[in-house]
This record gives structure tokens, sequence and C-alpha cells, in this order.
């Protein structure tokens, strides 16, 4: 139940202002629009499972975390599967910031 009532809120609060958002944009001459939506569970994740992925958790991967020994001490560690996401992650979001 309490998972329904979190992607419910999700849904309300990110998801459907968002695709709406995304749809006026793409309507508009020479408009690109460009969404992913990250659902990858740190596997150490302090919170229960049924919050699923937080908005903004993907950060972490974005920025190297993963890699950073100092931020594994003080918060959580990654798995090795969560550092080949990291990297990947990192290259999307460098390649679209080089090309859009």
């Amino acid at each position: 139940m309490m998972s329904r009532l979190d992607e419910l809120a999700g849904d309300i609060d990110f998801r459907c202002p968002t695709l709406g958002f995304a749809d006026a944009v793409a309507r508009l001459p020479d408009a690109q629009v460009f969404l992913y939506e990250f659902r990858q569970a740190t596997a150490a994740w302090p919170f229960p499972r049924w919050t699923g992925v937080m908005h903004g958790y993907e950060i972490e991967y974005v920025f190297g975390m993963p890699f950073s020994e100092r931020f594994q001490a003080q918060f959580y560690p990654f798995t090795a599967i969560e550092r080949q996401l990291s990297r990947k992650m990192m290259r999307f979001w460098a390649n679209f910031a080089r090309t859009g």
C-alpha cells in the first residue's frame, strides 16, 4: 500500500507535470525533448524499499560518488554494478552536454 501511495505522489509531483511540459515543448518548431527516468535503487539504500528512487538520486551516479571512498565511508557503499552504472551515467550526461 505504501509503495502505491508513493507512486501516486511521484506521479502528481513529478511525472505528470514533467510529461505535460515535455509535450508542450515538443510541439514547438524545431524542438527536441529528451527524458529519462532513473529507477536504480542503490543496494545499500538507507530508506525503505517502498520509497523507490527519490528525486535527484541519480546525481550520485552522475558525479561519480560510487568511486569516492570518502563519500562511501560517510554514507553507504556502492557495488561493482553500481560503479558500472555510474560510468554510463557520467558518459550519457557528458555526451548530452556536448551534443544536445
